[in-house]
């Protein structure tokens, strides 16, 4: 029954890992399992020679090893089952997906801690923003004179857009954006 049991890990790994791991567990298992029983029939059968006896020692512990492989994989994918899966932000793109989704996205419930971290960082952003207006102002009104610098420096449009953008996504993720 223990082969049913790599396959019924193999069948539940969410990961690819796991499913590999349970997969040559198994495969160790129906090589060494009728070695074992061989090794056992040959010490009955002699049971005065060192050489079957030791020979039946080897594999005993290949069986131990490959039951403590089993116990592990069982005990890994019954953990990955378990925890809930990482918060997966909609507005954002997925590697591998593109824009294409094979089933529909489940929206998940943040807990309070999880939702006070973005409100926080909803408001760094927010200083952040306007510390970086602030400083694309004093560029306007510096030296080089009048409200066309920003136009013309390339790096401060940059900066400007990235902090809008940046705000931007964050008023989406937070369901305030457009």
């Amino acid at each position: 029954h223990i082969l049913e049991v790599c396959k019924l890990m193999r069948h539940m790994a969410p990961s690819e890992t796991l499913q590999v791991s349970a997969r040559y567990t198994e495969i160790n298992l129906r090589i060494y399992g009728p070695q074992v029983v061989t090794a056992a029939h040959t010490l009955n059968q002699h049971p005065t020679s060192k050489i079957a006896k030791e020979n039946l020692e080897v594999f005993a512990e290949m069986w131990q090893s490959l039951m403590t492989d089993v116990v592990t994989v069982c005990k890994d994918v019954l953990e990955s089952t378990r925890q809930p899966e990482k918060q997966t932000y909609m507005s954002l793109p997925r590697p591998g997906k593109h824009g294409t989704t094979s089933k529909p996205l489940k929206s998940v419930r943040l807990d309070v801690e999880e939702q006070e971290k973005i409100a926080k960082a909803g408001l760094e952003m927010k200083l952040a923003t306007s510390e970086m207006e602030a400083e694309t102002d004093r560029w306007q009104e510096g030296v080089l004179g009048g409200p066309n610098v920003d136009e013309n420096n390339d790096i401060v449009k940059r900066a400007r857009n990235m902090s809008r953008m940046a705000f931007s996504m964050y008023q989406f993720t937070k369901g305030d954006g457009p």
